[in-house]
């Protein structure tokens, strides 16, 4: 349970760092923040380490209970990650204007991106 625990853990602050890059980049360099937190999945991966979105698809084979306390310990690490930028105004303003920029695109656009994401 406590390498479990650990390994979620680990996942979330490896996403929230992929997305910080991500995020970072936005404007400089869209293809080099999408590479660099494609890293951040990779090593989650090579890490072994419990991603929530990664093991959902498992779900006849994987317990609720495994899954709810992945998802929780996925957000505590991106939370831990978020506290150490917290304040940073123009992050908060980048993911202000991906945020919008996301809502604007239409429900099937939304929908056929998603299967396609599902699929990488």
């Amino acid at each position: 349970m406590k390498q479990s625990i650990l390994k979620a853990l680990l996942a979330g602050i490896l996403i929230g760092f992929g997305a910080y890059i991500y995020v970072s980049l936005f404007h400089d360099n869209r293809f080099l923040g999408a590479c660099l937190f494609s890293l951040g999945l990779i090593t989650v991966f090579h890490l072994q380490a419990d991603l929530y979105t990664g093991k959902i698809g498992q779900f006849p084979r994987i317990k609720v209970k495994s899954l709810a306390i992945m998802l929780l310990f996925n957000f505590v690490g991106i939370t831990i990650l978020a506290t150490t930028v917290w304040g940073n105004n123009q992050l908060v303003e980048k993911c202000t204007e991906i945020a919008s920029k996301k809502i604007s695109i239409s429900i099937p656009t939304t929908l056929i991106m998603a299967i396609l994401c599902g699929m990488i």
